[in-house]
This record gives structure tokens, sequence and C-alpha cells, in this order.
């Protein structure tokens, strides 16, 4: 039988472009992928209504967006407590200078 897809809604899509994101970070993908071949063919086979996303999307868009979120939680998490700030920095192997920060906190 014909298999019965949940309505694809605005807040789906949204869902959708977050784990793309985090399946970006977390597994160390160049940000190229989403427009491999074969990622698009599983993407129309399993999410035939999701709007596919460009590379430039996920990383000028998407990424820093999650960015932002994570950050605004970090501070909302740690607000009022001491904390302790970490830096790093180095330069890329495409020469871009990166620039990293942690915060520890009790909390």
């Amino acid at each position: 039988g014909t298999p019965s897809w949940p309505q694809w809604t605005p807040v789906l899509q949204e869902c959708f472009k977050t784990h793309m994101s985090n399946i970006t970070a977390s597994c160390g993908f160049s940000f190229n992928w989403v427009e491999n071949q074969a990622v698009h063919s599983f993407m129309n086979e399993f999410f035939p209504f999701a709007n596919s996303i460009s590379s430039y999307q996920l990383s000028n868009c998407i990424i820093p967006h999650e960015v932002e979120r994570f950050q605004q939680a970090a501070k909302n998490h740690c607000c009022g407590s001491d904390a302790t700030l970490q830096t790093d920095g180095w330069t890329g192997i495409n020469f871009h200078y990166l620039v990293a920060f942690m915060i520890t906190t009790a909390n």
C-alpha cells in the first residue's frame, strides 16, 4: 500500500532543518553533503514533503541560527552564576582564523 505521510508543516520544516544542522555538526560532515545525490534520493523517499536545503542555506542561515539558539540557552542557564571563561584561537586549514570560547559554571 501507499504510505501515509503526516501533513508537512512549517514547524516540521524548522525541526527538519535543526536536525540537518545537528547531523552536519555532530558527524563532522562538510556542508555540501546535503547536495549529494544519494542524500537527495533518501530525502525524496523518506521525507518527500520536506523542502531540501542547500549548503549555502546550511552554512549561512541554518547553522548560525542554531549557534545563536545554543548560545542564548547557555547564557540563560548560567545567568547569575560564577563562571570561568576560556578561549583558544587557531588558523584552520582553509586559512580562516577561528576563535572558540568555553564557559564553565557550577550549574
